[in-house]
């Protein structure tokens, strides 16, 4: 096991994406797409989305790289799984405010597991400097063959809500009506359909999604 990051990462708007580092089109719209779970978005080809339920402020947050599927530890409270293939490109971990480089295999099938703690009680929270930890985030990736969407361990609210949603969405992409059949119509219907259920924001607050 190698940790590819393990620090305090600061948040605007419940993000965080793991992207190439070249890559500046960071779309949580079409991370989402097709996905059954929810917090870890990977529907954007390449990509993977982190959405934290503190929405500013400081972030514990931890990426692991592993040749097999480690156990999962009884603390997390939360925890999904995905998968993606990266690309042949230099990889990074993305924020609102810095970008820090991540060594991850290129070009290579990847299995990835998100674990959380403390969602409920971060939720639509700030952190300020010198304020405890809210929630915290783990990221565990090992080579595997693309495998579907899985729900491992649900306790909180606001993650089974994140969830729910994340399969109505998914149900209604898989129901794209005949002629729609493009990749380009599909992605286009998916970000309309991620649009229509962003929650409204705050007056003089930049429109943003609002993952949980």
């Amino acid at each position: 096991m190698r940790v590819l990051l393990d620090q305090e990462v600061r948040v605007d708007h419940c993000w965080v994406f793991v992207v190439p580092e070249d890559d500046e089109d960071l779309d949580l719209r079409a991370s989402w797409a097709g996905m059954r779970i929810g917090l870890l978005g990977a529907g954007d080809p390449g990509a993977l989305s982190l959405t934290t339920a503190l929405h500013l402020g400081e972030v514990p947050v931890r990426i692991e790289l592993h040749d097999t599927a480690p156990d999962v530890a009884p603390v997390w409270e939360e925890v999904v799984e995905t998968s993606f293939r990266t690309e042949d490109a230099a990889y990074a971990l993305a924020t609102a405010d810095d970008r820090i480089g991540i060594d991850l295999p290129r070009d290579v099938d990847l299995r990835v597991r998100c674990c959380a703690t403390g969602v409920d009680a971060a939720y639509d929270g700030t952190r300020g400097p010198g304020d405890p930890e809210l929630d915290r985030y783990l990221l565990q990736l090992w080579p595997a063959p693309p495998a579907p969407d899985a729900l491992l361990r649900v306790t909180g609210e606001r993650a089974r809500y994140a969830h729910e949603r994340a399969r109505r969405d998914a149900a209604a992409h898989d129901a794209t009506p005949p002629g729609a059949t493009s990749e380009q119509q599909i992605r286009a219907e998916a970000r309309a359909r991620a649009q229509a259920v962003l929650d409204p924001v705050a007056p003089g607050r930049p429109a943003a999604p609002r993952p949980l």
